[in-house]
């Protein structure tokens, strides 16, 4: 082996391109080029033609050195693409790579930093069209306070994509998240969170769990196109106070909506409910839940089922109504009642029925009709009401 010191054998490639002009602010430590000649033969021998598996073979590596280097890549105009801070760099001409270690720097969009990077060491692929880092990465972006961290990250310019192949975590004020990959779309501000994704917001207090999620980081939104999980904890014990699965949804933190999608299940613990829909909005301000599709409820204690067209359910005045429909029975008694309209006082079990109102029940077995009702299903005691002027129907079943 034999090390040559070639300062030209680098050509303008390297220089304005990566390292370029007013950017160079390192420590050439050393241009080598490096040969390996290796000979293989006996020198008792005589001299023979070399055959083409002992000829000699010459290996040529090209590698520029430098320390303390900041490293900037600017596009056609000369606009700032990224400018890295790195201990030490070795770059390779044969396959236009660059080895870093210890690096800092940012990462430009328009002439603005959108991303700021920590990581252990890196490496710049095919003159900058990629840029790994790797250990401890931390990825800043100024302009939504997010801060993604994990083991790998990959940045691609060209494509303004950032991707996380391995676990990562991504913190902001409003927001944090965990997931065993990730992809942040930079110009939109997107971060796609992939396998085993999990996620906490302090206000609202909700834990969210599911397989895929996109959180728009700047809109504070999070949506999923599978099936997820969304919890709302009380924030002095972290009990959970109510959960709700559905097959998609997105979660919107500063109004405070989450809306699901598609076989959705909602258990709240006070007052013990469950609810099940195609479609549910739930509004944690107002701590309301409400569907426009039809809308089955059950209370667990009182085992009363009731179910309409579209209904509303306020948790903190344990009121539901429901609309279009409606179908009420109370499991303990097989009591029954329908009716256009009906609302549930569930403290009192009290309901009010409007419309084509239908009461019937087992002991003794009667059925009314008419247009109003109020009273407790649960109890068989319901008073049903005519229009004024009209008698209200009651049959007597044998």
């Amino acid at each position: 082996m034999k090390i040559l010191l070639e300062h030209n054998s680098f050509p303008a490639l390297i220089l304005p391109r990566l390292l370029g002009h007013k950017a160079i602010t390192g420590v050439l430590i050393g241009v080598f080029l490096l040969t390996t000649t290796a000979c293989n033969g006996n020198n008792n021998q005589p001299t023979s033609p070399p055959a083409e598996e002992d000829a000699e073979e010459e290996v040529i590596e090209e590698r520029l050195i430098l320390e303390n280097a900041t490293l900037n890549q600017v596009d056609e105009e000369g606009n700032n693409l990224w400018q890295l801070q790195v201990n030490r760099v070795v770059y390779r001409q044969d396959d236009q790579d660059a080895e870093l270690e210890t690096v800092s720097g940012e990462f430009y969009q328009d002439g603005e930093v959108f991303l700021q990077i920590e990581a252990n060491q890196g490496r710049i692929i095919n003159d900058g069209e990629q840029v790994n880092l790797e250990g401890e990465v931390v990825a800043t972006d100024p302009r939504n306070e997010a801060v993604l961290k994990s083991e790998v990250i990959q940045w691609l310019p060209q494509e303004n994509l950032l991707i996380i192949p391995e676990k990562m975590t991504g913190d902001h004020p409003r927001f944090n998240a965990s997931a065993n990959e990730g992809k942040y779309y930079t110009d939109r501000e997107e971060l796609e969170l992939t396998g085993n994704v999990k996620g906490t917001s302090e206000d609202p207090p909700l834990n969210l769990e599911g397989e895929q999620f996109n959180w728009f980081v700047a809109e504070d939104r999070v949506k999923s196109n599978k099936p997820l999980q969304v919890e709302r904890y009380d924030p002095e014990t972290e009990e959970i106070s109510d959960r709700v699965t559905a097959n998609s949804g997105s979660v919107n933190l500063t109004q405070r909506i989450v809306s699901l999608e598609n076989n959705v299940e909602f258990n709240a613990t006070d007052p013990p409910l469950e609810a099940k829909s195609n479609a549910v909005t739930w509004n944690i301000e107002r701590n309301l839940v409400s569907s426009t599709q039809r809308l089955q409820l059950l209370h667990r204690e009182d085992r009363m089922r009731l179910s309409g067209n579209q209904g509303e359910i306020n948790l903190d005045t344990e009121i539901a109504e429901f609309e279009g429909n409606v179908r009420g029975v109370s499991e303990a008694n097989q009591a029954k009642l329908s009716a256009n309209r009906l609302t549930w006082n569930l403290p009192t079990q009290e309901m009010e029925a409007q419309g084509n109102v239908v009461y019937e029940q087992n002991d003794p077995p009667i059925t009314s009709r008419g247009e109003q009702a109020s009273g407790n299903l649960s109890k068989e005691n319901m008073s049903v009401r005519g229009r004024q002027g009209e008698q209200v129907r009651t049959d007597f079943v044998p």
